[in-house]
Parts: C-alpha cells; structure tokens; sequence
C-alpha cells in the first residue's frame, strides 16, 4: 500500500488532469505535465490541448465521483493515459520526438523518486530522516529538471506558461 501511495504521490508530482472552475489549472492536470509544458506549443496546439485537458477532466471526474484519496487518483492517472495519444496527435514531428525523449525521462526518474517519496515516509516522526529524505527527493526532482531541459527544452518560467488558461483581455 504505501508503494502504490509512493507511486501515486510521485505521478501527481510528474504529470496531472483537472482545471478547477476558476480557471486555474490543477496539479494533476495534463497541462501540467512537465514534458508538455516544455514543447513550445503553437496557440492552435494550446487551445487543442486544453480541449482535450477539459474532455479528461469530465471523463475524469465520472470515474472518480464515487472514489476517494489513493484510489481516486490512481483511476484519474488511468484515464489520463487514454488521453495521452490524443495530445501526441496534436504534436509536430519533433515535438512527438522531444515528447518520447521527456517521457523517457520520467520513465527513468519514476523508480528513483518513488523510493525517495517511501525514505520520507518511513522515516515517520523522526526530522532528522524526513529531513535527509526530503532533501534527497527534492535533488532528485532537480536532477530530472536538468534531464528534461536537456533532452526536451526549458520549463517556461512560473507563471508564463503557454498552456496557463489565459485571462480575458478587458476592452478599453
């Protein structure tokens, strides 16, 4: 249980699915997904994307509204990856390219941060070991940051996000 908890937790650190009705993005929502947020996707791209984001969400939400915790983002995580071709659809040539590579990386990240996120838990209450632990996931993180901006392209600075739902322009 508590690998499968690992496993969750570390997915919704990696890629996401929901955008909340104010308009933000959730953390687990594609949109989020830090292979994606680095393609450089055209405005077309963005605004396919974010309808392909809002179609996960509902299917999503259906699939979850009857589960809680743990189990529900597992099911969310499951249905996001029926979504997952249809983005890549949506991909030139060498986005879908940059999209493999990133994804390789966070195939290859995944195990590593998954025992990280299981050194936190284990070490309970005792600061020192959750310390120790936390500090060895959040190099971990940075490790695969520096893997991705390699291998895919930079993470847009926060906040200036391409696939950030954009506010109305206010006429004048």
């Amino acid at each position: 249980m508590l690998k499968k908890l690992a496993v969750l937790a570390v997915g919704l650190a990696l890629c996401g699915a929901a955008l909340a009705a104010e308009g933000k993005v959730s953390p687990t929502s594609i949109l989020r997904c830090p292979v994606i947020v680095r393609l450089a996707l055209t405005e077309e791209q963005v605004k396919k994307v974010t309808e392909i984001d809002a179609e996960y969400v509902k299917k999503a939400d259906e699939a979850t509204k009857d589960l809680k915790g743990a189990e529900a983002l597992k099911k969310r995580f499951e249905v996001m990856e029926e979504f997952r071709p249809k983005v890549v659809e949506v991909l030139t040539d060498d986005q879908k390219k940059k999209h493999e590579a990133g994804m390789a990386v966070v195939k290859e990240f995944k195990p590593k941060l998954e025992e990280a996120q299981a050194a936190v838990k284990a070490a309970g209450k005792d600061k020192d070991k959750v310390a120790e632990a936390r500090k060895k996931a959040k190099d971990l993180m940075a490790e695969q940051d520096k893997a991705l901006t390699e291998k895919v392209g930079p993470r847009p600075a926060p906040g200036k996000s391409d696939l950030a739902p954009k506010a109305p322009k206010a006429d004048n």
